[in-house]
């Protein structure tokens, strides 16, 4: 039902230009009842009425255009909602009390959250907090509960001890897979999803739409952003102030039914500095345009990507991105919805070391795999509850080749240029067809939604059938509980195709359990807490490159480098969003055990345990200053420590402890923002990572050479030294 209202909402509330009407009916969202005497109103127009005892409101002769639509009770509080009149329509609004009710989604970290325990973060908040730094969009997912990262500048997050391989990315319906900048063609910098470019962005834990495939059950929902305003808009931020990575971004709404979004940013640093034997560049775009063909149909055209060169010597990288959808959205009738995306993406990542040692001819990797999908889904609303349908094929082609395996990025043997090996190809190709059928509904203080898929997949000649159950269960106005189980499987990554001549890769499989509840002791106050368990299977679909450099594993993030075959993960959270006397911001806290298997170890820490995680998120606003921070402090990933050296005579063996037996000391940070607007608008921001000098990840660590009882070496490692960044954005 949420989807058809904001379709009618958003596009096909249309009528004539001179006599439009805005109707609806405003319900209760914990009783489901009709709320009478709730003040609605225009803002722009500057009228207002009121709900009868049904629930119901109309405006007549409303001209086109955007408008700010706002509903007011005192016990609802305020709530807006933009909207675009073209068309007559009619809305049903479900309001939530802000100080004695508490619906499952209530007040959590976005209004439209719909599933229970997912956490999000806005473009409001990302512009506004600590961690975007030289504008790292998606970098504050790891402000959120149970979400860790690798070492402080990691911009890959880690949800709930997990591979990040085995995440899932989508940008509105596309899919897309790995959206980050990248270092040496394989290192990620930062994400290469503009702020500008981006609504909002969700993560979705252990209990993904069964409509998504390829995943565990963690997903990244990424909501695109919207024009906001009539006519051309646009907008230049500097990062830094120095124009070294300048964003432009622009919208256009030449009529009612048509509006355009326009964003991208490209590195400069090759354009105003000599060089010298080194360039690189770095940049990406967004580009969409929806037009409302009719009161019942809606197209939506999307590119987006990014592209990064490195060049020094005789290396050179590559790396980058692309992926674009043609979204159709019908209303069929009243109660039926139906959703068409067309969509391809492509993914390319290369190093080539043209050094010809006596010994080689150069090396390279490549890898460069497509897929082209089709998804069809119908979503039928009753009044009892709503069914939905639908179907996804996906053609993958491609692959990678190379002389040289991912292994030997890590060390010094690719940088020398020496290959022993011959070029060889490695291709992904085949077809996958997927289909799946859920429904969700309420009755009394009971919710459900409940789905199965069923997936035959070409590429390892598979079949497997996910699930998932959640319901919900409203204990009283101002608490609920809630229960989350699915299987998933992901696929194999591209990662592991390269150096394997005949693989026989399986589906990794998890099977997601958890338990959860809300409540809001005060206003505007709302508490989240969640305890999960899950169970793999197939971590690791075939060969593992081992990789014992603790460095390599944690600056690559994405890597096929940990031999875990199988094993679980457990924990909790807890996080709590609001505001007070001033004062907005969340804090959370995660505990969690992942534990792995392999061939020849057993019980060890998953190579992505994180025990601890905890952050405290505040802000505060004064007129036109806004200052903000954040206090983290989270546990290390594990590692396999150095036991020892052996001197056979002519060289040192290194002898390793159990493997992640060891960890550093905790890593503790504080991050601070501060912003300054000026009456033109234009926004100029500071922002300090380590404010403190933390010594983060410090250590002292005795390893014992072999050559003698008193010959013993120590050293320090640390995590991330004292940042600034600075800022500022300007509306053209």
């Amino acid at each position: 039902m949420k989807i058809l209202l904001t379709f009618i909402i958003g596009v096909f509330g249309c009528g004539c230009a001179y006599a439009l009407d805005i109707s609806g009916v405003v319900y209760d969202r914990g009783s489901g009842k009709p709320a009478q005497g709730v003040t609605v109103g225009i803002r722009e127009l500057k009228v207002v009425t009121e709900t009868d005892n049904r629930g119901a409101f109309v405006f007549t002769n409303v001209p086109k255009g955007f408008y700010q639509l706002t509903f007011t009770r005192s016990d609802y509080g305020h709530v807006i909602v933009p909207i675009r009149v073209k068309r007559s329509f009619y809305i049903e609004q479900k309001l939530t009390s802000v100080v004695y009710s508490a619906g499952t989604n209530v007040k959590s970290y976005t209004d439209d959250l719909k599933s229970d325990g997912e956490a999000a973060i806005t473009r409001d908040d990302i512009k506004l907090y600590p961690m975007r730094g030289v504008g790292d969009s998606l970098h504050l997912l790891q402000s959120l509960p149970g979400i860790g990262g690798g070492y402080s500048l990691a911009t890959v997050p880690i949800i709930r001890g997990t591979n990040p391989l085995f995440n899932k990315y989508y940008i509105d319906d596309v899919p897309v897979d790995y959206p980050y900048h990248y270092a040496g063609g394989f290192i990620p910098l930062f994400s290469s999803i503009n702020e500008e470019a981006l609504d909002s962005a969700a993560v979705i834990k252990g209990n993904a739409p069964i409509w998504t495939g390829d995943n565990l059950g963690n997903v990244i929902m990424v909501k695109s952003a919207e024009a906001e305003k009539g006519g051309v808009n646009g907008k230049i931020i500097f990062d830094p102030i120095v124009p070294l990575m300048p964003t432009f971004s622009c919208s256009i709404v030449p009529d009612e039914n048509l509006s355009i979004v326009a964003v991208g940013r490209r590195s400069t640093a090759d354009l105003l500095f000599d060089m010298n034997k080194m360039r690189f560049n770095l940049a990406d775009y967004f580009l969409k345009a929806s037009y409302a063909l009719t009161d019942t149909h809606r197209m939506t055209v999307m590119g987006t990507g990014s592209q990064d060169r490195v060049f020094f010597n005789d290396l050179s990288t590559r790396s980058g991105y692309y992926a674009n959808g043609l979204t159709w959205e019908y209303l069929a009738r009243t109660n039926v919805f139906v959703k068409t995306v067309l969509s391809n993406q492509n993914m390319t990542q290369s190093l080539l070391n043209k050094k010809e040692p006596s010994t080689g001819s150069g090396a390279r990797i490549k890898i460069n795999p497509d897929q082209y999908r089709a998804f069809q889904m119908a979503t039928l609303s009753l009044p009892v509850f709503s069914f939905r349908v639908g179907y996804e094929a996906v053609k993958y082609s491609g692959g990678c080749s190379g002389n040289a395996s991912l292994a030997e990025i890590a060390g010094i043997k690719f940088y020398n240029g020496t290959s022993s090996n011959p070029n060889l190809s490695f291709p992904l190709e085949g077809k996958s067809l997927a289909g799946f059928a859920g429904i969700d509904g309420k009755y009394d203080a009971l919710r459900y939604d409940a789905g199965v898929r069923y997936e035959s997949y070409g590429p390892t000649d598979e079949r497997a059938v996910s699930y998932n159950v959640n319901a919900g269960y409203m204990l009283n106005q101002n608490s609920s509980v809630y229960f989350k189980h699915g299987r998933y499987y992901a696929h194999p990554d591209i990662y592991y195709y390269l150096g394997n001549l005949d693989p026989d890769f399986k589906l990794a499989e998890a099977r997601n359990f958890a338990l959860g509840g809300n409540i809001i002791p005060f206003k505007d106050i709302f508490i989240n807490t969640e305890i999960y368990y899950c169970r793999f299977n197939n971590l690791s679909p075939g060969t593992i490159f081992s990789v014992n450099d603790d460095l390599a594993k944690k600056g690559s993030q994405l890597h096929p480098f940990s031999d875990e075959k199988d094993g679980h993960t457990f924990g909790c959270e807890l996080s709590g969003k609001g505001g007070w006397k001033g004062f907005e911001g969340w804090v959370s806290y995660s505990y969690s055990r992942s534990t792995r298997n392999n061939d020849s170890a057993r019980g060890f820490s998953s190579d992505f345990d994180q025990t601890h995680l905890l952050r405290l998120v505040l802000s505060r606003s004064w007129s036109k200053w806004t200052t903000s921070l954040i206090w983290h402090m989270t546990s290390s990933l594990p590692y396999t420590p150095v036991s020892g050296y052996v001197y056979n005579g002519s060289s040192y063996t290194t002898n390793y402890g159990d493997r992640n037996s060891a960890r550093y000391a905790m890593n503790k940070r504080l991050d601070v923002r501060g912003s300054y607007r000026t009456d033109n608008d234009t926004k100029i921001s500071v922002e300090c990572w380590n404010l403190l000098f933390f010594r983060n990840n410090a250590v002292t660590e005795k390893q014992n050479t072999g050559r003698s009882a008193d010959s013993n070496n120590t050293t320090v490692k640390n995590d991330i030294p004292f940042f600034i960044w600075i800022s500022m954005e300007k509306p053209l």
